[in-house]
């Protein structure tokens, strides 16, 4: 049996995404951060963790006037991790996750009516 990774997110995009292409093939990877905010019970407030998102291929470019900061999204996907070597030889690791599916959620402070 395969190990299962999977990861279902919802929150806003809380900055500017970028879009950048890979050296070799040229395909499109689009780069946001997520926060999603978790009530934390001993401070009585909400508080924000940011998750690294990546969209590859392209739905990446598709994507790049949907995905702006502030807007609600929920994010299906798997972590992921690159690594590299710092120019001190130090291996770093970054952790992501590659999105797979994206659901277009609010803009902050747009207004819900209620009938």
């Amino acid at each position: 049996m395969s190990d299962i990774n999977t990861i279902t997110l919802t929150g806003r995009v809380s900055q500017e995404p970028e879009l950048n292409y890979t050296q070799n093939s040229g395909t499109a990877i689009l780069s946001f951060s997520l926060a999603n905010n978790q009530w934390v019970k001993s401070k009585e407030k909400e508080e924000p963790t940011f998750f690294k998102c990546k969209v590859v291929g392209a739905r990446a470019e598709r994507l790049t006037e949907i995905v702006v900061k502030g807007v609600q999204l929920t994010i299906g996907g798997r972590m992921c991790m690159d690594k590299y070597k710092n120019k001190d030889g130090i291996e770093v690791k970054i952790w992501y996750i590659l999105v797979s599916d994206l659901i277009l959620g609010r803009r902050k402070g747009d207004n819900v009516k209620n009938n």
